[in-house]
């Protein structure tokens, strides 16, 4: 989950008893102790698969990022208050430059020509746009999956978007599967 608006005032424990299903793995607030930005990484209570994950984590004053691997997959989960200058890209580029996958609210609309070169520079080399689907209600792309994804890998990826009731931006979706 991105865009928490948590701070120290809400304890994990405070977290934990009102989303009774979940188990926060790892918890990112904004280091200014405003009440914007925020990163929540979420298991099942049903898994416990994911208990010991390492991550990291970045933030600047308009992004944060924290990365992890899952089932063997390295993620990057971004997430961007506001569209990002060039410096900032070239930033969120060398924080998840060994990241296989980069997910998150990027703040980008690749309906902009800046944008697009953003996503570009995102990208780099190994990595492509995955999610091509507006995310948002007022009918833009500003969230973004990209990743590396060649012929000759032992997986395929789907990825998709669909509406958060409980936000103007839908949730973005990535599975793996095996082949």
């Amino acid at each position: 989950l991105s865009e928490t608006h948590l701070t120290k005032v809400n304890s994990n424990v405070t977290i934990q008893n009102k989303m009774t299903n979940w188990t926060v793995l790892k918890r990112f607030d904004a280091k200014d102790g405003k009440a914007h930005m925020g990163l929540l990484l979420l298991s099942s209570n049903k898994s416990k698969k994911w208990s010991g994950m390492n991550t990291s984590e970045t933030s600047t004053d308009i992004t944060q990022s924290l990365t992890c691997k899952i089932e063997g997959h390295t993620f990057s989960f971004i997430y961007c208050r506001q569209t990002p200058n060039h410096s900032e890209v070239k930033s969120i580029f060398n924080i998840s430059a060994k990241s296989q996958f980069i997910m998150g609210d990027l703040n980008l609309n690749p309906n902009s020509l800046d944008d697009k070169h953003k996503l570009t520079i995102l990208c780099g080399k190994t990595k492509e746009v995955l999610l091509k689907e507006i995310t948002t209600k007022k009918r833009a792309q500003l969230d973004h999956i990209l990743g590396v994804v060649k012929e000759n890998y032992d997986y395929e990826v789907y990825v998709t978007s669909y509406k958060n009731f409980a936000s103007d931006h839908h949730t973005i979706v990535t599975r793996i599967s095996a082949l």
